[in-house]
């Protein structure tokens, strides 16, 4: 795919024209215009069902007894109407469900009761690597997605998702690496969440800023942070992706004195395991004010790097986290 950028004025109005290629039969030309001045489906809610890789176009539900759609953005399954006296809908399955009115109105809301997976998957369509939101705090994140996507780096999106998912009784913990190689001041480690899968009986490490979770390629077992992170030289995992969502919004992700940081993130989006195969060198994992390691060689290279990494012993490490 190709893209070109014309920028227009008519009647002082910029519009920008983008050119798409191949894009089903025929190349479309599609303009700011055409996008505000698009139909509003006489009011009617566009709704959305995505679970996966997929997104799925719900049709109206003729239940009798329905509810509005609750002010929350996690909500048990029910016969549910975007607005008083509007079309009703069935959201009988767990997964994230979007409620669009072109050039009026948003609103997205996670169906869960027992679906651990679903839940995973809403979140990570949900979030997109990016800094536009890093300022807010949980709760600001959680209202805004009710009505929109979030753009935040790896280690607030693993401290959102945590909190919503305490607040459904899931128990996990933020997790990460930290790599050996040459250390940046930009890309030296990453931060994931491990969840007790109780269904599974064990951990299982979560790559929701990359929409992602790993498995072994013989038995499919998802992998845990320690397995993982013993993997990644020889890439000896495969990459289960929990969404299609945008992984990247490189068009504000710059540093604080402006650097554009779009040509790194593309590049590392493209080669992802080779990226994992340096910032997931040394697994990392938080707990209280602390992130603990059991790598006795780089001990004091890595408590170096930041006061808050603490080594144990491996044999400790293990007994306390697995």
């Amino acid at each position: 795919m190709t893209s070109k950028f014309k920028l227009v004025t008519v009647s002082s109005i910029v519009v920008f024209t983008i050119l798409l290629c191949g894009i089903l039969n025929k190349d479309r030309l599609i303009t700011v215009d055409t996008l505000v001045s698009a139909p509003d489906n006489n009011g009617k809610a566009i709704v959305y069902f995505l679970k996966g890789n997929n997104v799925e176009t719900l049709a109206e539900d003729s239940a009798k007894i329905t509810a509005n759609i609750p002010d929350r953005l996690i909500v048990p399954k029910g016969h549910y109407q975007f607005s008083d006296h509007g079309p009703r809908y069935s959201l009988n399955r767990e997964g994230l469900y979007r409620f669009v009115i072109p050039n009026q109105k948003n609103i997205q809301i996670i169906v869960f009761e027992k679906d651990i997976d679903a839940l995973l998957s809403s979140i990570s369509w949900i979030v997109t690597h990016g800094v536009s939101d890093d300022n807010k705090n949980i709760d600001e994140l959680t209202d805004k997605a009710m009505t929109s996507k979030l753009f935040i780096t790896c280690g607030n999106i693993s401290q959102w998702a945590q909190a919503l998912l305490a607040s459904q009784g899931i128990q996990s913990r933020i997790v990460g690496g930290i790599t050996l190689d040459e250390w940046n001041d930009y890309d030296n480690g990453h931060r994931m969440l491990e969840i007790h899968r109780e269904d599974l009986g064990k951990w299982v490490l979560y790559d929701l800023d990359n929409n992602a979770y790993f498995i072994d390629p013989t038995n499919k077992k998802p992998l845990n942070l320690i397995e993982f992170s013993s993997r990644i030289g020889e890439r000896d995992y495969i990459i289960v992706t929990l969404s299609a969502d945008t992984r990247v919004d490189i068009s504000a992700f710059q540093s604080a004195n402006g650097y554009d940081y779009g040509f790194f993130a593309e590049a590392v989006n493209a080669k992802i395991e080779t990226w994992y195969a340096r910032v997931m060198q040394v697994p990392l994992i938080n707990d209280g004010n602390f992130y603990y390691f059991f790598d006795l060689e780089h001990k004091e290279k890595l408590e170096r790097y930041a006061s808050y990494y603490k080594y144990i012993d491996k044999a400790e490490f293990m007994k306390k986290y697995y």
